[in-house]
């Protein structure tokens, strides 16, 4: 019985650690969004990097008016970026992620747009 559960639990630490690096595989953290992690896959379609807040739409086929994917909220809670309290998933609007003094506004709306803000809050 010992034997079974040790090799059920390396299979779960297994399954856990490929499903992490595949994920992980598909983000990179974006300069101009103050390290914010974005989709490899993304396409930019319009940029604006300004003294108050950066801007940055992409054309991302796994954007919809539903909100952002599970494993891309998974990928920025790992990453250190933590969910505002106040904020739900409401459609197109993801709502609000902060880490340190960076804030991140996101939303997602059809066809493929992902729409990312990110700002220094003032301390």
């Amino acid at each position: 019985m010992k034997k079974i559960v040790a090799i059920v639990a390396i299979v779960l630490v297994a399954i856990v650690g490929i499903s992490y690096f595949i994920i992980d595989s598909r983000y990179e953290k974006e300069e101009i969004l103050n390290e914010f992690m974005v989709p490899k896959d993304a396409i930019i379609k319009y940029e604006d990097e300004g003294k108050a807040f950066s801007n940055i739409s992409y054309k991302w086929s796994k954007a919809s008016n539903k909100g952002i994917p599970f494993d891309y909220k998974m990928i920025l809670m790992i990453n250190g970026w933590e969910k505002e309290k106040d904020e739900k998933d409401i459609g197109r609007w993801s709502g609000r992620f902060k880490k340190d003094d960076i804030l991140v506004s996101i939303g997602t709306s059809e066809p493929d747009i992902l729409a990312i803000a990110s700002k220094k809050e003032p301390k």
